[in-house]
């Protein structure tokens, strides 16, 4: 079964849409399965934009930390000699890269590594419902991934990256602006 379906809309519009109940958590299968979607989306001429979104109520929850990635390894240099956020790196990247528009369409919680995906995008569009934005890494006591951490920076000025990064705060999604999390909300 896979966690991430690929839809073609009119218009040379792909939706990538994650669905992996119930929080659509993030593991290193689920990122290379992005990343290949998005390849495959890179090598199609008919698709001229990509979004992505979440099934169910969340948009993603982020990493699966119940899935094996031990953060406090990873914080002490002693993940092992693979390296679980490889896949994370590369998914990241694939999204900062690719030549064609990107657009986060959220309608459910993006927290964390959820939120970083969102990020990774060219443009975000919040639904206006009722759901949570947010990065709580520091909150849960997990080290932050460089890659997500570049992401954040990037997407963000100065001054929402430090709200984002060290308040740790989850926010309702009609504050989503505040920490540039969406360039616009929808109804």
């Amino acid at each position: 079964m896979t966690s991430v379906r690929s839809e073609d809309r009119p218009g040379g519009v792909r939706f990538l849409t994650l669905d992996r109940p119930p929080a659509n958590a993030l593991t290193p299968a689920v990122l290379e399965e992005l990343t290949l979607a998005l390849d495959a989306a890179r090598q199609d001429d008919a698709v001229r934009a990509v979004v992505l979104t979440g099934a169910g109520r969340f948009f993603s929850a982020g990493l699966d930390i119940r899935g094996g990635i031990d953060f406090q390894a990873l914080a002490s240099g002693q993940g092992g000699a693979t390296d679980p956020l490889a896949a994370l790196r590369t998914c990241l990247l694939g999204f900062l890269r690719f030549p064609k528009p990107t657009v986060a369409l959220v309608r459910g919680h993006a927290i964390a590594g959820g939120l970083v995906l969102v990020l990774a995008c060219d443009c975000r569009l919040g639904l206006d419902a009722e759901y949570q934005i947010g990065l709580n890494e520091v909150a849960i006591g997990a080290s932050f991934p460089r890659a997500a951490f570049e992401v954040v920076r990037l997407r963000s000025s100065h001054q929402q990256a430090s709200e984002l990064l060290l308040g740790a705060a989850i926010y309702p999604a009609q504050q989503g602006i505040r920490p540039g999390c969406h360039c616009r909300r929808r109804r």
